[in-house]
């Protein structure tokens, strides 16, 4: 049934005014998209512009991103997995896609001197 939630996401807290609840929400991340990284570059960071808040643990979370490392001397497309878990054991998680491209995209060409003899 839709809007029970069983008290999973729930804890309670004994204060001096009473039992009070706490729902936990889960963290929520931000600055999570699909990246274009060129062929053979390493100065890359999957985590740049990513950010986590939750509500009960703020922004001291740490996202895991799955695979960390793009082999970047092949050209195509790989799925990565960013996720995050709050101190109440709620994950968030989600797919995009990175894509390695040719330099070309750059208009960057690698042109050698011509020597004549």
């Amino acid at each position: 049934q839709k809007g029970i939630d069983y008290m999973t996401n729930t804890v309670f807290y004994i204060k001096s005014t009473g039992l009070e609840a706490c729902y936990n929400d889960a963290p929520i991340l931000t600055g999570v998209s699909d990246r274009v990284i060129y062929y053979g570059d390493t100065n890359y960071n999957l985590l740049s512009g990513v950010n986590v808040n939750d509500a009960e643990d703020g922004e001291s979370l740490t996202v895991s991103v799955t695979p960390s490392n793009i082999d970047t001397t092949m050209l195509g497309t790989t799925q990565v997995a960013y996720s995050v878990t709050d101190s109440f054991g709620r994950t968030t998680s989600q797919l995009v896609n990175v894509i390695v491209r040719s330099k070309s995209y750059l208009n960057q060409f690698l042109v050698h001197q011509l020597l004549i003899i």
